[in-house]
């Protein structure tokens, strides 16, 4: 019987790890929150509103690709923020009032920038600055990847967990994806085979991040 072989990955690991990305976004002023000064009125920008939302009626995206950090992962953040204030807003969609998490008090759902949400918690702020945006869930989807890709250090499982999930739901092919994130399609093709991978190896993929890797 013929020796069942893994897939393999025609690039290497090592150019699917901390390739940049770069991702149009929109243009907005540095935005300085604290308790005593938030933003009362909105600003127009780029279609979206810019305005100041309840902490307390915000929920994480459901797309979030990144594991939740700890409150000490998060900590030097927040204490920049109790310095000097969110100087970036997040993005936020509204949640539909016939939606059952309406009726719970929650008003938003994030898109990008759940650390910063998670800090401002930490440091004690009620309000956060917020772009509202109006997206479907696959442009949610599509945004809270690429925040990530371009930002910050998603392992390579994580990536590759991400754009499995966009292509499954949504359909997708791996050259939309490639399209949308920002990368060739050989290299996406790639990523999502490391969904294949035996636990073990993905357990070490995906403490790359957590090393500095």
């Amino acid at each position: 019987m013929a020796k069942q072989t893994k897939p393999r990955l025609g690039r290497g690991l090592s150019s699917l790890i901390g390739q940049p990305v770069e991702v149009a976004t929109p243009k907005a002023e540095a935005i300085t929150q604290t308790k005593s000064d938030q933003i009362a009125k909105a600003d127009e920008i780029d279609g979206a509103s810019l305005r100041s939302i309840a902490i307390a009626e915000i929920l994480p995206s459901p797309f979030q690709p990144r594991e939740n950090p700890t409150d000490a992962d998060l900590e030097p953040l927040a204490a920049s923020i109790r310095a000097s204030g969110v100087m970036q807003p997040v993005a936020a969609r509204p949640i539909d009032p016939s939606d059952p998490r309406h009726h719970s008090g929650a008003r938003w759902e994030l898109v990008a920038g759940e650390r910063r949400w998670r800090a401002a918690q930490i440091a004690g702020l009620d309000h956060l600055p917020a772009l509202i945006v109006d997206l479907s869930d696959q442009h949610a989807a599509e945004w809270a990847l690429v925040e990530n890709v371009q930002r910050a250090d998603l392992s390579p499982i994580e990536r590759a967990a991400a754009l499995l999930r966009l292509a499954e739901r949504f359909g997708m092919s791996h050259a939309a994806l490639a399209e949308r994130v920002g990368l060739d399609r050989s290299t996406i093709t790639n990523l999502i085979r490391l969904n294949d991978l035996e636990p073990e190896i993905k357990q070490l993929l995906g403490e790359r991040r957590e090393g500095g890797g």
